[in-house]
């Protein structure tokens, strides 16, 4: 099964369609009318010329305890039904995290997501945040209501304290 993983600033609708119209809530969050800043590059794996799996990442300055850190975050982890459990999302995952490293520079990535796939997120070297963690949405700010995990892509530990991602999520 030949891969291509390719970088895109925005997915076309079609690409759109493949990747998330399978299911009218591929995430299982829409009850949670939760708003989300859209990623600014969307990392897409094609198998056997199929989109298949899709990654999306931004870049955020985000406050942790009394420190600004700069973190790319990962968010629009999907992989088509049909396709999973061939590492897949893990390829997607990969080429998305080796761009965070050497073309953004960032010490860290976070991602938000469902508490039931913190396994995966550890099994790709990433830890879950045990800290509060503060979102803005159109009513105001509040607490993220699901789990979240980050990486370390340099030396730099991740701080302590309470995460505002000063903004929307992800």
């Amino acid at each position: 099964m030949p891969l291509e993983i390719r970088r895109a600033k925005r997915l076309s609708r079609a690409d759109h369609a493949r990747l998330f119209d399978w299911e009218r809530d591929v995430y299982g969050v829409k009850s949670l009318g939760l708003r989300f800043s859209p990623p600014r590059w969307h990392f897409l794996v094609c198998a056997d010329g199929e989109l298949v799996s899709h990654c999306g990442v931004l870049k955020r300055r985000i406050t942790v305890g009394d420190r600004e850190i700069e973190v790319a975050g990962f968010g629009g982890l999907v992989t088509v039904p049909d396709a999973r459990g061939k590492g897949l999302g893990r390829a997607a995952f990969a080429e998305a995290r080796r761009f965070a490293e050497a073309t953004l520079r960032c010490p860290f990535t976070l991602l938000l997501c469902r508490l039931e796939l913190l396994p995966f997120f550890h099994a790709l070297g990433s830890r879950e945040v045990e800290a509060p963690i503060r979102i803005e949405q159109p009513a105001g700010p509040m607490e993220w209501p699901l789990a979240a995990a980050y990486s370390c892509l340099t030396s730099s530990e991740w701080p302590p304290g309470t995460i505002d991602v000063n903004g929307l999520p992800w």
